[in-house]
């Protein structure tokens, strides 16, 4: 199954969830909120109070089920963007070149001996 690639709005930054369903069937709510997704979690512990630990058999099936679309929701609904998986991973890479050679600056240590640039 193809993993679940999402990308925050302001920096750029790619969340990959591989296997939802798999790691929601082992470890059910917790894996959501390992993942910064909390409502499934308060939901199947508000549940499991009130029906006494009978509702963890319901959540250990329902959660698997709707663990993609649970996820989908929870971060297209916060600003990120889902990112195909054909897109490859691009890392950020400083530029070749300098803008300041190096003849154009020099160190030297100031009094209280901590080094200072000058352009």
């Amino acid at each position: 199954m193809k993993p679940l690639r999402f990308k925050h709005p302001m920096n750029g930054y790619i969340l990959e969830i591989e296997s939802p369903v798999l790691w929601a069937l082992i470890l059910g709510p917790i894996f959501f909120a390992a993942k910064g997704v909390m409502k499934p979690l308060v939901v199947c512990v508000i549940a499991a109070f009130f029906t006494a630990g009978i509702s963890i058999l319901v959540q250990l099936i329902v959660l698997p089920l709707y663990a993609r679309s649970i996820f989908r929701n929870h971060f297209l609904s916060r600003g990120w963007s889902e990112v195909a998986d054909e897109s490859p991973v691009v890392p950020i890479q400083a530029p070749l070149k300098s803008v300041v050679s190096a003849k154009d600056t020099s160190i030297s240590l100031g009094e209280d001996g901590i080094p200072t640039y000058r352009l």
